[in-house]
């Protein structure tokens, strides 16, 4: 994806418009663009790749664990992932050295997830773990180290089921990122989709603004129940995705090998797994959800920090 492509996410997509950044140092945020903007050494290791998820960060050092594993960072001050899962085997908010490993939410269960990152970053799982937001983050650490403030996140019927919502809004394969809505299209297929995942007592609703862009977009607010519908603010899907590019390759592997044939969940991540190997940085963890009650697998597609893809269908071939 080329570096225009990339900006174009960024201003279609403007989290800042969702971020409280005001208990954020504004010396912290100049630094944090001037890292963002800078151009990168080359590695002769697989890295991840920082896109639409980022870190959102004041006071951190950051670090990459060897051999393509999971993302790491000392927190010095405060830090961590804004929209996805922060891991601490030692919960330490204001003094150097405490461990974490970030990564987007991969089922809907931060502790699993968690204990995925772990490990892949070759270290133990969170003993006694608990998971928790605090300042509008979501954490996980022993639960005797759990800082006051901050809110319980018990396990949820309905948590995977929005995880899938999350991911379907974006979905570059044949799901919200792959289309180009009006306002009517994207509250459409907002709203099917609830229906589809069983969500009840969750809205859709339009947020208002509009940058002229000629896309509506859709924005998952889980602990609000509701997705947000952001008319005119997203560009073209091949502005997205550079047509020919890395991204548009594995897309369309995924449309020709899963959406567009019937196969199995085995099957589906055996060729998510094929088409991913041929990138030269790390993709978050693949995911795979078994669901008995359709005869072909389904996949969802997003990037944002790396490329998520989870793959749901049946454990073997249905009649």
């Amino acid at each position: 994806m080329s570096n225009d492509d990339v900006i174009a996410q960024l201003r279609a997509v403007d989290p800042a418009m969702r971020t409280d950044l005001s208990r954020i140092d504004p010396g912290a945020l100049s630094a944090l663009r001037e890292g963002i903007t800078m151009n990168a050494t080359p590695s002769t290791t697989k890295a991840r790749r920082l896109g639409r998820r980022g870190l959102f960060v004041a006071g951190v050092s950051v670090v990459l664990l060897g051999g393509g594993a999971a993302y790491a960072a000392h927190v010095e001050f405060f830090g961590g992932l804004a929209d996805g899962v922060n891991c601490q085997h030692v919960w330490n908010e204001t003094a150097a050295g405490a461990p974490e490993v970030t990564g987007p939410e991969l089922t809907g269960d931060p502790i699993a997830d968690c204990g995925t990152y772990d490990a892949q970053a070759g270290q133990p799982p969170v003993p006694d773990p608990v998971a928790f937001t605090y300042q509008g983050m979501l954490f996980v650490t022993p639960a005797d180290q759990v800082p006051e403030g901050a809110v319980l996140r018990p396990a949820s019927p309905t948590a995977a089921a929005a995880r899938e919502l999350n991911m379907s809004m974006a979905d570059l394969v044949d799901g919200g990122g792959a289309q180009c809505f009006d306002q009517a299209g994207a509250t459409a297929f907002a709203t099917s989709e609830l229906t589809r995942l069983g969500l009840t007592g969750w809205t859709v609703a339009s947020d208002g603004g509009t940058n002229g862009s000629p896309c509506t977009g859709l924005w998952v607010e889980p602990d609000a129940q509701r997705v947000s519908v952001l008319p005119h603010r997203y560009p073209e899907p091949d502005v997205q995705v550079e047509p020919g590019g890395e991204v548009a390759g594995i897309r369309d592997a995924l449309r020709a090998g899963i959406t567009d044939a019937c196969v199995n969940a085995t099957d589906a991540r055996a060729i998510a797994d094929a088409a991913l190997a041929e990138l030269d940085y790390e993709p978050w963890p693949t995911t795979t959800v078994i669901d008995e009650s359709v005869p072909c697998a389904r996949v969802d597609m997003q990037v944002g920090g790396s490329i998520q893809v989870v793959v749901y269908g049946p454990s073997g071939a249905h009649d």
